[in-house]
């Protein structure tokens, strides 16, 4: 059929303008994300009388129940987490509810500090809470923090497992490398340690990685290779099995990009998430890989002029190529439950940062693989 020129321009209109939701992205062809939905939460919504904003870490519990964590460092109320209902079909989101709020509680003989206590520190702990999964077989929860590492404090990074009302149960130990050094001249850099980590499907094992690259493993902040360590390990002992590493991408110099979540699909397949936080948006997501010829470098004390393959990477979703209408900081992802016709979905959820400027979003897509 053919179309006369007033025709064409309602297809365009069409196209251009009513279908950004239904946006299919796909780099390979071998798999697709299809936007089904973004869904704002208001920045000044409270709860429980508590102020909903700094989500951080989304994770998928049972039916349509997810837990969302809070970065909130004690400034604008005590260190917590949310129980949330979030009904979507294969339109959209129908509608958020929040539950429950849970409060993190502290290893034994600590006390959570906001940034601007001085205290004795080997009684503080700091949270800047990231990530938060939920364990099937321990019917646990897990958390990291970023920790906090300047002149006037210092307080390591960590993954603490806890119960599903908050009760610390057990810190997990994680590999050496990734402890602060007030030189700088190792370990993470400030406000940039564990952003990201997962339970491994079928597996003992859990993958977490630093946000940005480790001091020791490249040559400045303005090194063009940046090299993140990621690392698997028993959940159990925190003996790390293996650590690989994954060059983030280069954006001209820019140090704010990094790594801010992870999903594992397999031991040697991964969800990586990229953002770079102020840089016009800039939300991708990578497939990563490994195999025979991948470089194990846990025994490497640095990577920076060493000779090493690192972990595969292929773009399977640039946030600013889907039709949203808000590409703001996007700091969580986790599976959903599934849509009608047994097609997976996944969730991201953007961190306010309790700044009016920034906005709390739920995004939602399916995906085939």
């Amino acid at each position: 059929m053919k179309l006369n020129a007033l025709s064409k321009k309602i297809v365009y209109f069409l196209l251009a303008y009513l279908l950004p939701l239904q946006i299919i992205f796909s780099q390979n062809h071998k798999s697709s994300f299809v936007l089904k939905d973004e869904y704002l939460i208001e920045n000044t919504k409270s709860f429980d009388k508590t102020l909903i904003g700094g989500l951080s870490g989304i994770e998928y519990y049972s039916g349509n129940v997810f837990y969302l964590i809070s970065d909130d460092k004690g400034e604008h109320g005590a260190p917590r987490f949310y129980k949330v209902s979030i009904d979507y079909t294969k339109k959209g989101i129908n509608k958020v509810d929040f539950i429950a709020v849970k409060y993190l509680t502290p290893s034994p003989g600590k006390i959570f500090v906001t940034n601007s206590d001085q205290v004795d520190s080997s009684k503080f702990i700091f949270s800047d809470a990231e990530a938060i999964r939920y364990d099937k077989s321990s019917g646990k929860l897990f958390w990291s923090s970023e920790g906090y590492d300047t002149k006037s404090m210092l307080s390591q990074p960590f993954i603490f497992a806890m119960d599903t009302n908050g009760l610390f149960f057990n810190k997990i130990n994680t590999d050496p490398v990734y402890l602060f050094d007030p030189s700088h001249r190792r370990g993470p850099q400030h406000n940039a340690a564990f952003e990201a980590f997962a339970f491994i499907p079928d597996s003992d094992n859990i993958v977490y990685s630093s946000e940005k690259s480790l001091y020791q493993d490249i040559r400045s902040l303005k090194d063009s290779l940046k090299p993140i360590r990621i690392t698997i390990s028993d959940k159990k002992t925190g003996n790390t099995v293996s650590q690989f590493a994954y060059m983030l991408e280069d954006l001209l110099e820019n140090n704010s990009n990094g790594v801010v979540d992870i999903l594992a699909l397999s031991n040697n397949t991964f969800f990586i998430l990229e953002r770079a936080f102020g840089f016009g948006g800039y939300i991708r997501l990578y497939k990563s890989t490994t195999d025979d010829t991948t470089s194990d470098v846990k025994s490497f004390p640095v990577l920076r002029d060493k000779k090493y393959v690192a972990l595969k990477k292929e773009l399977i979703l640039d946030f600013s190529k889907t039709g949203l209408k808000h590409v703001d900081n996007i700091e969580g992802m986790t599976w959903g439950y599934p849509l009608i016709g047994n097609k997976k979905s996944i969730l991201f959820v953007s961190d306010n940062n309790f700044n009016n400027l920034l906005s709390t979003e739920l995004i939602l897509f399916e995906y085939e693989d």
